[in-house]
Protein backbone atom coordinates (compact mmCIF):
# COMPACT_ATOMS: atom_id res chain seq x y z
CA UNK A 1 0.00 0.00 0.00
CA UNK A 2 1.18 3.98 -0.88
CA UNK A 3 1.27 6.05 2.07
CA UNK A 4 -1.04 8.69 1.65
CA UNK A 5 1.55 11.26 0.79
CA UNK A 6 3.01 8.97 -1.91
CA UNK A 7 -0.85 9.24 -3.40
CA UNK A 8 -1.31 12.57 -2.83
CA UNK A 9 1.91 14.10 -4.61
CA UNK A 10 1.13 11.53 -7.49
CA UNK A 11 -2.15 13.04 -8.15
CA UNK A 12 -0.85 16.72 -7.03
CA UNK A 13 1.73 16.01 -10.27
CA UNK A 14 -1.42 15.51 -12.72
CA UNK A 15 -0.53 17.75 -15.32
CA UNK A 16 -4.38 18.91 -16.61
CA UNK A 17 -6.35 17.26 -13.91
CA UNK A 18 -10.15 16.72 -15.48
CA UNK A 19 -13.11 15.49 -14.76
CA UNK A 20 -15.61 13.74 -17.27
CA UNK A 21 -19.86 13.67 -16.87
CA UNK A 22 -21.73 11.58 -19.27
CA UNK A 23 -24.48 13.09 -21.60
CA UNK A 24 -27.16 14.01 -19.87
CA UNK A 25 -30.50 13.61 -21.66
CA UNK A 26 -32.86 15.45 -19.21
CA UNK A 27 -30.67 18.19 -19.32
CA UNK A 28 -29.93 17.99 -23.16
CA UNK A 29 -26.21 18.27 -22.59
CA UNK A 30 -23.52 15.85 -24.26
CA UNK A 31 -20.88 14.22 -22.53
CA UNK A 32 -18.46 16.69 -21.19
CA UNK A 33 -14.93 17.08 -19.71
CA UNK A 34 -14.00 19.96 -17.47
CA UNK A 35 -10.62 21.16 -16.67
CA UNK A 36 -10.60 20.32 -12.36
CA UNK A 37 -7.61 21.23 -9.84
CA UNK A 38 -6.36 20.36 -6.62
CA UNK A 39 -5.25 22.92 -3.67
CA UNK A 40 -2.94 21.99 -0.45
CA UNK A 41 -3.08 24.58 1.98
CA UNK A 42 -0.23 25.87 4.46
CA UNK A 43 2.17 23.46 6.74
CA UNK A 44 0.33 23.40 9.94
CA UNK A 45 0.43 26.34 12.52
CA UNK A 46 1.96 25.69 16.45
CA UNK A 47 -1.57 25.57 17.73
CA UNK A 48 -3.20 23.07 15.75
CA UNK A 49 -0.52 20.85 15.60
CA UNK A 50 -0.33 20.87 19.38
CA UNK A 51 -4.27 19.68 19.11
CA UNK A 52 -3.60 17.32 16.61
CA UNK A 53 -0.38 15.78 18.44
CA UNK A 54 -2.78 15.43 21.47
CA UNK A 55 -5.05 13.32 19.31
CA UNK A 56 -2.63 10.63 17.90
CA UNK A 57 -0.78 10.51 21.11
CA UNK A 58 0.43 6.80 21.70
CA UNK A 59 -1.72 5.71 18.09
CA UNK A 60 1.04 4.37 15.48
CA UNK A 61 -1.68 4.04 12.99
CA UNK A 62 -2.19 7.35 12.68
CA UNK A 63 1.20 8.48 11.40
CA UNK A 64 -0.18 9.02 7.72
CA UNK A 65 -2.31 11.67 9.18
CA UNK A 66 0.25 13.25 10.96
CA UNK A 67 2.58 13.25 7.81
CA UNK A 68 0.41 14.54 5.43
CA UNK A 69 -0.79 17.32 7.95
CA UNK A 70 2.67 18.48 9.03
CA UNK A 71 2.95 19.15 5.25
CA UNK A 72 -0.43 20.56 4.20
CA UNK A 73 -2.89 22.07 6.67
CA UNK A 74 -6.28 20.62 4.43
CA UNK A 75 -6.26 20.15 1.04
CA UNK A 76 -9.13 20.77 -1.47
CA UNK A 77 -9.42 17.85 -4.42
CA UNK A 78 -11.39 17.79 -7.48
CA UNK A 79 -13.11 21.35 -8.02
CA UNK A 80 -16.52 20.97 -9.72
CA UNK A 81 -17.90 23.18 -12.01
CA UNK A 82 -20.77 25.63 -11.48
CA UNK A 83 -23.34 26.15 -13.79
CA UNK A 84 -21.28 27.97 -16.58
CA UNK A 85 -18.02 25.79 -16.38
CA UNK A 86 -16.80 28.24 -13.38
CA UNK A 87 -15.04 26.11 -10.18
CA UNK A 88 -18.20 25.91 -7.72
CA UNK A 89 -17.15 23.55 -5.02
CA UNK A 90 -14.84 20.53 -3.95
CA UNK A 91 -15.95 17.28 -4.36
CA UNK A 92 -13.54 16.30 -1.29
CA UNK A 93 -12.01 18.70 1.14
CA UNK A 94 -9.65 17.44 4.14
CA UNK A 95 -10.30 19.95 6.74
CA UNK A 96 -7.52 22.06 8.51
CA UNK A 97 -7.08 20.55 12.29
CA UNK A 98 -9.10 23.99 13.50
CA UNK A 99 -12.52 23.03 11.66
CA UNK A 100 -12.42 19.58 13.16
CA UNK A 101 -14.07 20.27 15.99
CA UNK A 102 -16.91 22.55 14.87
CA UNK A 103 -17.76 20.03 12.24
CA UNK A 104 -17.90 17.05 14.64
CA UNK A 105 -20.38 19.46 16.90
CA UNK A 106 -23.36 18.92 14.27
CA UNK A 107 -23.08 15.20 15.67
CA UNK A 108 -23.07 15.10 19.36
CA UNK A 109 -25.41 15.66 22.10
CA UNK A 110 -26.76 19.06 21.31
CA UNK A 111 -25.80 19.25 17.52
CA UNK A 112 -28.67 19.22 14.49
CA UNK A 113 -27.46 15.34 13.42
CA UNK A 114 -27.26 14.07 16.96
CA UNK A 115 -30.57 11.47 15.99
CA UNK A 116 -28.60 10.22 13.25
CA UNK A 117 -26.25 8.63 15.28
CA UNK A 118 -28.88 7.32 17.86
CA UNK A 119 -28.29 3.58 16.73
CA UNK A 120 -24.46 3.69 15.86
CA UNK A 121 -22.73 2.71 19.38
CA UNK A 122 -19.25 2.58 17.11
CA UNK A 123 -19.43 6.58 17.75
CA UNK A 124 -19.51 6.48 21.66
CA UNK A 125 -16.68 3.90 21.67
CA UNK A 126 -13.77 5.97 20.75
CA UNK A 127 -11.91 9.37 20.20
CA UNK A 128 -12.93 11.18 16.40
CA UNK A 129 -13.46 13.70 14.88
CA UNK A 130 -15.28 15.04 11.15
CA UNK A 131 -11.71 15.78 9.34
CA UNK A 132 -13.66 15.73 5.35
CA UNK A 133 -16.54 16.97 3.83
CA UNK A 134 -18.40 16.33 0.19
CA UNK A 135 -20.83 19.37 -1.01
CA UNK A 136 -22.92 16.17 -1.43
CA UNK A 137 -26.30 15.41 1.04
CA UNK A 138 -24.00 16.63 4.33
CA UNK A 139 -21.93 13.97 4.05
CA UNK A 140 -18.33 13.59 6.00
CA UNK A 141 -15.43 11.71 6.76
CA UNK A 142 -14.84 10.54 10.42
CA UNK A 143 -11.41 9.67 11.22
CA UNK A 144 -11.06 7.45 14.68
CA UNK A 145 -8.47 8.03 17.27
CA UNK A 146 -8.59 5.95 19.48
CA UNK A 147 -11.04 3.25 20.82
CA UNK A 148 -12.74 -0.44 20.27
CA UNK A 149 -15.51 -1.54 19.21
CA UNK A 150 -16.37 -5.46 18.51
CA UNK A 151 -13.34 -6.56 19.75
CA UNK A 152 -11.99 -4.49 16.93
CA UNK A 153 -9.33 -1.55 17.73
CA UNK A 154 -10.63 1.72 16.13
CA UNK A 155 -7.72 4.55 15.88
CA UNK A 156 -6.94 4.80 11.98
CA UNK A 157 -10.00 3.82 11.03
CA UNK A 158 -12.20 6.21 8.52
CA UNK A 159 -16.21 6.30 8.34
CA UNK A 160 -19.01 7.98 6.67
CA UNK A 161 -21.64 10.17 8.16
CA UNK A 162 -24.63 12.22 5.86
CA UNK A 163 -27.74 12.61 5.12
CA UNK A 164 -28.06 10.51 2.22
CA UNK A 165 -24.78 8.53 1.65
CA UNK A 166 -25.17 4.45 0.24
CA UNK A 167 -22.90 3.53 3.34
CA UNK A 168 -24.33 2.65 6.54
CA UNK A 169 -22.44 4.58 9.56
CA UNK A 170 -20.80 2.01 10.87
CA UNK A 171 -19.46 0.84 7.45
CA UNK A 172 -15.72 1.19 7.12
CA UNK A 173 -14.89 3.40 4.53
CA UNK A 174 -11.25 2.51 4.71
CA UNK A 175 -8.92 1.35 7.59
CA UNK A 176 -6.40 4.49 7.32
CA UNK A 177 -5.78 7.25 5.76
CA UNK A 178 -3.03 5.98 3.42
CA UNK A 179 -5.89 3.30 2.07
CA UNK A 180 -8.09 6.22 1.77
CA UNK A 181 -6.23 8.18 -0.39
CA UNK A 182 -4.78 5.48 -2.46
CA UNK A 183 -8.22 4.62 -3.34
CA UNK A 184 -9.03 8.15 -4.14
CA UNK A 185 -6.42 8.27 -6.24
CA UNK A 186 -6.60 5.37 -8.29
CA UNK A 187 -10.00 5.48 -9.39
CA UNK A 188 -11.79 8.78 -8.27
CA UNK A 189 -14.89 8.52 -9.77
CA UNK A 190 -15.29 4.83 -8.79
CA UNK A 191 -14.89 6.21 -4.89
CA UNK A 192 -17.17 8.86 -4.91
CA UNK A 193 -20.02 6.47 -6.62
CA UNK A 194 -18.77 4.15 -3.90
CA UNK A 195 -19.93 6.75 -0.79
CA UNK A 196 -23.11 7.80 -2.91
CA UNK A 197 -21.96 11.38 -3.95
CA UNK A 198 -23.48 12.87 -6.22
CA UNK A 199 -22.82 16.39 -7.54
CA UNK A 200 -26.28 18.39 -10.33
CA UNK A 201 -26.71 20.04 -13.33
CA UNK A 202 -29.52 22.22 -12.97
CA UNK A 203 -32.32 20.66 -11.08
CA UNK A 204 -30.70 16.77 -12.07
CA UNK A 205 -27.84 14.50 -10.63
CA UNK A 206 -24.91 14.26 -12.72
CA UNK A 207 -22.43 11.82 -11.65
CA UNK A 208 -19.18 12.12 -12.31
CA UNK A 209 -17.92 9.43 -15.00
CA UNK A 210 -13.91 9.61 -15.12
CA UNK A 211 -11.38 11.43 -13.73
CA UNK A 212 -8.22 12.23 -16.33
CA UNK A 213 -4.86 12.94 -15.46
CA UNK A 214 -4.60 15.46 -18.95
CA UNK A 215 -7.82 16.73 -20.33
CA UNK A 216 -6.29 18.76 -23.15
CA UNK A 217 -7.01 17.21 -26.16
CA UNK A 218 -9.76 14.76 -24.95
CA UNK A 219 -12.64 14.66 -27.19
CA UNK A 220 -15.48 16.21 -24.97
CA UNK A 221 -12.97 18.55 -23.81
CA UNK A 222 -15.25 22.25 -22.93
CA UNK A 223 -14.36 25.20 -24.93
CA UNK A 224 -11.86 26.87 -23.20
CA UNK A 225 -10.15 23.29 -21.72
CA UNK A 226 -6.48 24.42 -23.48
CA UNK A 227 -6.44 27.79 -22.98
CA UNK A 228 -6.93 26.95 -19.17
CA UNK A 229 -3.96 24.37 -19.47
CA UNK A 230 -1.70 25.72 -22.19
CA UNK A 231 1.00 22.93 -23.45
Amino acid sequence: MKNAMTSIQELMAHPAPGLVFGPHERAKLPRRAYPTRHKSWTPINQNERGELDRLIAGAPELADLAELYAWSNGLDLFALPGPGGDEQAWALSLLPVRLWAGATAHWLPGGDCEAFLEDCPLYDHGSWRVFATFPSEGMNLVQFFSGEYESQALAGRIFCVGLDGYLGFEEEVAPNLSALMEEVVRDPAAFFDRLGFGWEVGLYGDPIEAYVADVRGHADAVSGTSAEYPS
